[in-house]
């Protein structure tokens, strides 16, 4: 039988518990009122102050009741279901997590409100979707805020090239055998490049990606042709000087789809063209003169077209002669001068003949990757299967055993002519059919272009990097380097003058923008998809998302993961480091944020979300975080408890790196015809002068602080979906990335 003293023991600790569980019902109530109240106000959560604003005083009004206000949430039905999301995960958060112990009581309350002026609380345009935030107390507007903004973006240097959805587009242009140059295409740019001077300078006439270049036989002028723009017109060729970057001329209007290639005739006086239409149309323009109307045209194929090219052997009275390949597509053509009929006010006749070759050899080739016209009239073509293929007058003549794989990019020599494999084989034939020597290109050698002059021959690979070959020295020497899958990942260092990237392709590389060059040793390989990555303020680690929850620290000094662990159940987008060096963030697709301690690596998810979360940053003084979700919610959270805090809390909170995409610094990056998901990316400059965007159109916007569209100015050089933007720490330059363009362009900030 239990004691007198006991059974008081155990009263007490019954009452205790249930003045505990009454003090949640309460709190819970108030929060539920507050809720409420939020829902028929239509208030929602934004972000607070941003550092470098102008002091202003305003008047209060009374405070709020106290609890979290929100805005309805989205129901997975899209439509606002009303549910409060104070849903906090159970249990006592990590005692190291933000350096303190212990965690608020079951029901109690976050944080307090503060008093709010009415007149403080603003709102904008998210697609249908109406966003509030809390003016600064600080923050005085600015006369010129809505004026364009003072500065401009000077594209500066594209790391990367386009071997992934382009052919033979990379090619010599002088006849310097010591310091050759190259002109080549990387998403909607067209790059002339020095590698000697990494001096690069850029046509930027195109706002889609690049599929085709074609080098003009006076190697000064250059033809590309670019994807369709997606309802602003037909896709169209550009005819440019790369001498003076002007434009020449504009082949618009004809084609469907795409121009997908493209070949200058052997004189310069024709320019033929391919479409992306189901019947892959051919036309061939008298460019100087009329760039509207073919002088001749014809259907190639239902199959798809990788590249088309004049035979330079073949030219009489006005007669030419080209082959086109493709899958399944080997096809020459013969443009034949003739009186116009009657009906057609053509002067050319345009006549094909398909090349085939499996009557003889029995074997139905996937796809012919190049071909070369020798000085004899021979056909020489590139198979899947690896070998090449000769053919005579159009008929199948023989078979070379030449390589292992297929082969990726054939150009003429001299002395005959040049085959390059995914083997990583760059093989040298002479006129006669006879290997001369052969050149080991490596891993990164899988070529898609080839290109021969002065004794050099010049690679471009499928890994979208380029390669020179000194035939008398037979080695391989990297020109340029990039990634070769979607690239969303992009931080800035804190010290030093570089940068990271990191990609689908599973891959982490640095960068350094004086040199603009690869950082050496700073490659790292994963076996994950890489998504996203930050600095911690003291440089030495970097922190990395993947695509299947995982999350890394990588040592920068020796680029070696130094702890891993998959945190969560689906991609992390976000990811970024407290300014105290002592939590890291990460949002997830899974709807859940996350602190980690980064001694203990003890961890809090943080619950509210009802979407998933894309970005997050970090308050000055390390003791809040906000985060963004995709269905237009700003929820902000105490990083000592893991708790949610109102928006009241944090209106004047101070953000060490803005990085999201809602909230008061970046209220008017949104169009009027633009959503949530136009936006992928936003960053404020370091002095607070202004903000960078980079959107789904391919476009990288620069505004004033805060943002606003009327100080909005525009940059174009992407052609996909500009994945992220970061100035550096010193505010010089912005670096941009390109989802499927692959692109990572280095702008410079010029006030």
């Amino acid at each position: 039988m239990a004691s007198l003293q006991d059974l008081a023991a155990q009263f007490a600790a019954y009452k205790e518990s249930t003045d505990r569980k009454l003090a949640a019902l309460e709190s819970e109530n108030a929060q539920l009122k507050a809720a409420v109240d939020s829902i028929k106000g239509g208030r929602a959560a934004t972000a607070g102050s941003f550092r470098g604003a102008k002091s202003t005083t305003t008047s209060s009004r009374p405070a709020t009741a106290a609890g979290v206000e929100r805005r309805p949430s989205l129901g997975k039905n899209g439509k606002e279901d009303g549910k409060s999301t104070d849903n906090f995960v159970k249990g006592k958060p990590p005692g190291s997590v933000g350096r303190k112990s212990g965690s608020l009581k079951p029901g109690e309350v976050a944080a307090v409100k503060v008093e709010i002026d009415e007149k403080r609380i603003g709102s904008y345009q998210v697609g249908k979707r109406k966003v509030f935030y809390v003016t600064p107390a600080d923050y005085k507007k600015s006369p010129e805020e809505d004026q364009p903004v003072n500065a401009t973006l000077q594209l500066e240097y594209i790391y990367g090239y386009n071997g992934k959805s382009a052919r033979q587009n990379l090619f010599y242009v002088d006849k310097s055998a010591s310091n050759p140059r190259y002109v080549y295409s990387i998403a909607g740019t067209g790059v002339y490049f020095d590698p000697h001077t990494q001096a690069q300078t850029f046509f930027l006439g195109h706002n889609e990606d690049i599929l085709c270049l074609a080098l003009h036989p006076s190697r000064t002028v250059v033809a590309t042709g670019q994807l369709d723009p997606k309802g602003r017109g037909k896709p169209y060729t550009c005819i440019w000087d790369y001498t003076t970057m002007q434009e020449l001329g504009r082949i618009d209007g004809f084609h469907d789809r795409g121009v997908c290639a493209a070949a200058f005739s052997p004189d310069g006086k024709y320019l033929a063209t391919v479409g992306n239409d189901d019947s892959h149309t051919v036309g061939l323009f008298d460019w100087e003169n009329d760039q509207k109307k073919p002088v001749a045209q014809n259907q190639i194929a239902k199959d798809e077209v990788y590249g088309i090219l004049f035979n330079s052997h073949f030219q009489t009275a006005g007669s030419y002669e080209f082959a086109a390949y493709g899958h399944k597509l080997l096809k020459s053509f013969s443009v034949v001068p003739g009186a116009p009929s009657a009906t057609s006010k053509d002067l050319f006749t345009l006549k094909g003949t398909i090349l085939s070759s499996f009557q003889v050899t029995k074997v139905a080739q996937k796809a012919f990757y190049g071909v070369v016209f020798m000085p004899n009239g021979d056909v020489v073509a590139g198979t899947h299967t690896g070998e090449l293929y000769t053919f005579r007058q159009g008929k199948y003549l023989n078979t070379i055993d030449a390589h292992k794989q297929p082969v990726g990019a054939m150009c003429e020599t001299p002395g005959g002519f040049a085959s390059a494999a995914q083997d990583g084989q760059l093989k040298v034939w002479t006129a006669e059919y006879a290997a001369a020597y052969t050149i080991d290109l490596g891993s990164k050698g899988k070529a898609k272009s080839l290109d021969f002059h002065a004794g050099k021959f010049l690679v471009g690979t499928a890994n979208n990097s380029i390669l020179e070959v000194t035939a008398d020295h037979k080695q391989a020497e990297t020109r340029m380097e990039g990634h070769n899958d979607e690239i969303w990942g992009l931080a800035t260092h804190p010290h030093q003058s570089t940068f990271v990237t990191c990609a689908n392709d599973k891959v982490l590389r640095a960068w350094d923008i004086p040199t603009r060059q690869p950082v050496h040793n700073k490659y790292l390989a994963f076996k994950d998809e890489a998504v996203c990555c930050n600095f911690s303020p003291d440089g030495k680690t970097i922190g990395v998302g993947f695509l299947n929850g995982k999350v890394a620290l990588v040592d920068y000094d020796t680029f070696t993961v130094k702890w891993e662990k998959k945190c969560r159940a689906e991609q992390v987008a976000a990811i970024a480091f407290s300014p105290n060096g002592q939590l890291l963030g990460i949002g997830s697709w899974d709807q859940m944020a996350e602190l980690i301690d980064i001694e203990s690596k003890s961890s809090i998810a943080l619950k509210g979300h009802t979407s998933s979360v894309t970005h997050l940053s970090f308050s000055e003084d390390s003791k809040f975080l906000i985060t963004n979700s995709r269905d237009y919610e700003i929820l902000f959270w105490n990083t000592e408890t893991g708790k949610r805090v109102d928006k009241s809390v944090t209106a004047d909170t101070k953000w060490a790196d803005f990085q999201c995409i809602l909230g008061f610094p970046v209220k008017g990056i949104f169009g009027k015809d633009q959503d949530g998901t136009d936006n992928n990316a936003a960053h404020v400059s370091y002095n607070g002068r202004y903000v960078a965007t980079g959107n789904d159109t391919g476009e990288v916007s620069l505004f004033r602080y805060p943002a606003s569209q009327k100080s909005q100015k525009k940059f174009v050089g992407h052609s996909s979906h500009v994945t992220n933007v970061r100035f550096t720490k010193d505010d010089i330059h912005l670096i941009s990335t390109g989802g499927n363009d692959l692109g990572v362009f280095q702008w410079k900030v010029v006030a």
